[in-house]
């Protein structure tokens, strides 16, 4: 099969197991493939590899309707894919499954401790030599609540149990989930009972904006909540204005650089830590990612 790298940073080692029997071109530009890039592509292409960056659009499969196409995405999620590649049974999506769960969950962590311990301010205070007095919280003995029970999810509790957190989880079927010793509850139950509400689950229609003007209210004004899963989980608007009227202690985020109108109205204060979609781009998920997509792209195509 012939099959398209659509970034010039893929692992060695991945790319040796794809070309011992396909035929494998690597992009060489740093860019990101234009919309029409990728149309001609798969066009030419029977497998395509992408990146979370990259928006697969319902352009992308209309240009490869009527063939066999594959997708393969370095990523856990796939909503930066267009519906009818899942709807189309000639359409294949192959998706990461743990490879960065280890790095999301360490960078959540970081966030978590950032704005427990006034990381921030303080730095900011002994720059400018203020001397000011600040009390930061301990995690032992809090609450944490975690919306998702995933690979990620499941690993970030798994770390709070280890600081003595007491942990509370929200997810679709918990059920499926009864090794973890944690008790699942309501979304309102997690929402208000939590000092800690940190987000895993992947954006779909039922999750976009599941936090919003009428639960995010229900958080205590002492409780921080972290965002390391799509930045549409959660309603902006909701969240910009629980910021700015002091309802929550502390936000962490990390989105895209094109998150602009959330990060222009929050950038300037102090309990807020925005970090630029980083929490999945360590040097060894990277590698893992590549080598775990490639290894279940291998599967599929022989």
């Amino acid at each position: 099969m012939k099959v398209y790298v659509c970034t010039p940073d893929f692992s060695p080692e991945a790319l040796n197991l794809l070309k011992t029997k396909h035929q494998v071109t690597v992009r060489q530009n740093k860019d990101l493939p234009s919309e029409n890039e990728l149309c001609s592509l798969i066009k030419e292409y029977d497998v395509l590899v992408v990146t979370l960056k990259m928006k697969i659009t319902q352009a992308v499969y209309k240009a490869a309707e009527g063939g066999n196409k594959i997708i393969a995405t370095l990523s856990l999620g796939t909503d930066h894919i267009a519906k009818e590649f899942f709807e189309d049974s000639r359409m294949t999506v192959v998706r990461g499954e743990r490879a960065n769960a280890v790095s999301t969950a360490e960078h959540t962590m970081a966030l978590i401790f950032a704005l427990s311990k006034l990381l921030i301010p303080s730095r900011k205070a002994m720059a400018a030599d203020e001397r000011k007095i600040f009390h930061p919280v301990e995690l032992s003995g809090k609450t944490l609540g975690v919306i998702g029970a995933g690979k990620i999810g499941s690993i970030v509790m798994k770390m709070g149990q280890s600081f003595g957190m007491n942990i509370l989880c929200n997810t679709a079927h918990p059920e499926n989930h009864k090794n973890l010793d944690v008790k699942f509850v309501s979304l309102e139950e997690l929402l208000s009972e939590s000092d800690i509400v940190s987000i895993h689950t992947p954006l779909t229609e039922s999750t976009r904006n599941l936090l919003n003007d009428k639960n995010l209210t229900l958080m205590k004004t002492s409780a921080f909540l972290v965002n390391a899963s799509r930045m549409g989980v959660t309603d902006k608007k909701a969240l910009i204005d629980v910021v700015k009227n002091q309802k929550i202690a502390g936000l962490g985020l990390d989105i895209d650089y094109t998150e602009r109108d959330i990060v222009d109205e929050l950038k300037t204060y102090d309990n807020v830590i925005m970090t630029p979609h980083i929490a999945c781009m360590t040097t060894e998920a990277l590698k893992k990612m590549d080598e775990e997509v490639t290894g279940f792209l291998l599967k599929v195509i022989g």
